[in-house]
């Protein structure tokens, strides 16, 4: 729900206006969980170091020119 209020407060919450649908948010959670970078970022389980990943991973590591979010075939 975090993430979702933070698209709210940035009127990205909506496909139809160029925002992330729900589903679409899913995908992008799904593959930084399973990204093997960004989980030797992640200490003691805790939530708040999570969403600080994922915004720091989404917003300056990623390069969106150059690679895709690939659920499917990332290591385990």
């Amino acid at each position: 729900h975090v993430i979702k209020r933070f698209l709210n407060l940035k009127k990205l919450n909506s496909c139809f206006n160029g925002g992330l649908a729900s589903y679409s948010l899913f995908l992008i959670l799904l593959g930084f969980l399973r990204y093997p970078k960004s989980n030797n970022q992640i200490i003691n389980n805790n939530l708040g170091i999570y969403l600080m990943g994922f915004f720091e991973f989404y917003g300056k590591q990623f390069d969106f020119s150059k690679y895709i979010i690939d659920i499917c075939n990332l290591p385990k």
